[in-house]
């Protein structure tokens, strides 16, 4: 296997083609099938990305709970400050 431009192509079916033989799959098939991996793994790292952000929002949440701090309390006092 060889990779050009993020694409592995196997050497032998190359060779095998250049000698006249039918590949198992296509080329084009196979860049197809690879461009459609490479989607779908961007789609599964941003779908992950996405519900890391989650959970740390979860835990920050949880951790103001926990620390007994009002944001309300806090959202007003800055709001006062701008405002004056």
């Amino acid at each position: 296997m060889i990779e050009i431009s993020g694409l592995e192509i196997d050497l032998l079916e190359v060779i095998n083609m250049s000698r006249g033989r039918k590949p198992a799959k296509p080329i084009a098939e196979q860049i197809k099938d690879k461009e459609e991996l490479v989607k779908k793994l961007q789609s599964e790292i941003t779908k992950m990305k996405k519900q890391e952000e989650e959970k740390e929002l979860r835990e920050i949440k949880t951790e103001i709970k926990e620390s007994g701090v009002d944001l309300k309390e806090i959202i007003a006092a800055i709001q006062a400050k701008k405002s004056s």
